[in-house]
């Protein structure tokens, strides 16, 4: 299966960033929301090098727009269907998000995200011997944390979903 990393993030920081041009008088369509997304997550909607790295464009249709590849001679039609699934839960959550809330909720959503993940990583780092806090806090893009081993003399900084992959490789570091 296919899968976005840190998809609920994403999704809130592209709502924040549309909720900011809707409340200043700037009308968007879905089009809109997959440029923007393309161009702050560049590798999300891009197949690997086995399909020739190939990225996704978006194809207004009659009643909703489509995901496909520039040369689909060789993909096959079961991954642009998926892809087009993603896109399709991705675009709905943002749409949604953005008749129902405004900045300020949008903005507390967020922090309230970014405490959960921290609070993940602090739990899951104290088994292991760590110590994991949030790095950066930046209102326009992924926050980063850090997670510090004052056993090993190590630091890594990442964002939430590769900091729970180190945190897990530790683990199995430690169980070996």
């Amino acid at each position: 299966m296919i899968k976005i990393n840190n998809l609920e993030e994403k999704q809130l920081l592209i709502a924040r960033h549309l909720i900011d041009l809707k409340e200043k008088g700037n009308d968007f369509k879905d089009k809109d929301i997959f440029d923007f997304w393309c161009k702050y997550f560049p590798g999300d909607f891009k197949l690997k090098k086995k399909y020739r790295s190939q990225s996704f464009i978006y194809v207004e249709g009659s009643s909703c727009g489509c995901l496909t590849l520039p040369d689909r001679k060789y993909i096959p039609k079961y991954l642009i269907k998926i892809y087009n699934k993603l896109w399709d839960n991705c675009c709905c959550f943002v749409n949604e998000y953005i008749a129902t809330h405004t900045l300020r909720e949008c903005d507390k959503d967020l922090t309230k995200l970014r405490k959960k993940h921290q609070n993940i990583i602090k739990r899951r780092c104290s088994g292991i011997g760590c110590y994991g806090s949030i790095n950066h806090w930046r209102i326009s893009g992924l926050s980063t944390y850090s997670i510090h081993s004052y056993r090993d003399r190590e630091s890594y900084r990442g964002n939430y979903e590769n900091c729970l992959k180190y945190i897990e490789q530790k683990k199995y570091e430690r169980r070996s």
